[in-house]
């Protein structure tokens, strides 16, 4: 296949899932929701604004606040597989990253590498996190890391960067398929979150 012809073929599985996200989304939105029987006693912008800002840091999650190694870690893999899907955006439309771009490009893909392994092999050798696993957790891994890696290898050596498409497509056909669907799926469900605690003036907190 030309290179021309495995951009096409990557863009298609790329528009594929965010048709099938979309899809998913509006059908969430569509089921509706309870009507409010108290009268708001906060701010909806407010209580959005702390979910996806303070709310976001580790003082105001346990979970977070008792595993900052683990926390840490996540923030790097998420981090370098956004910088990823930018790198994938830069690939199908034949453009570079800027030169002041490059370095940081290229360490949160390397942090996202050294994290999405760490994230793996802390779960196969959990004997509580394997107990907890399914399949869908370790192949949503195996495409995450190979696809982290193959926009590094892109970002590294441009001529890599037909192996970086290849490997893309798997990964957004998967997409909507499989857990990686919670990368869209948490910002609506945060939005969602933040609005509701927000209107009851639950969020901020303190104020």
């Amino acid at each position: 296949m030309t290179g021309a012809g495995l951009r096409i073929v990557a863009l298609t599985a790329a528009l594929l899932a965010i048709a099938a996200l979309a899809l998913l989304v509006a059908r969430i939105i569509a089921r509706g929701r309870a009507a409010y029987l108290a009268p708001a006693s906060g701010s909806s912008a407010h209580g959005i604004a702390y979910a996806f800002g303070a709310g976001m840091l580790p003082g105001a999650k346990e979970s977070a606040r008792d595993h900052r190694a683990t926390y840490l870690t996540g923030v790097a893999y998420h981090l370098g597989v956004f910088v990823g899907l930018a790198t994938f955006v830069a690939a199908v439309s034949g453009q570079e990253f800027p030169a002041p771009a490059r370095i940081p490009v290229l360490v949160l893909l390397a942090a996202g590498c050294a994290a999405g392994l760490v994230l793996a092999g802390r779960r196969a050798t959990s004997a509580t996190l394997r107990a907890l696993s399914v399949p869908d957790d370790y192949l949503a891994n195996l495409l995450t890391d190979l696809f982290v890696a193959a926009a590094l290898a892109a970002a590294i050596a441009p001529a890599a960067t037909p192996l970086f498409l290849a490997v893309s497509i798997p990964f957004f056909l998967y997409l909507p398929l499989g857990k990686v669907r919670h990368c869209v799926f948490f910002f609506v469900s945060r939005t969602f979150f933040g609005a509701f605690y927000g209107r009851r003036n639950v969020f901020p907190p303190g104020h």
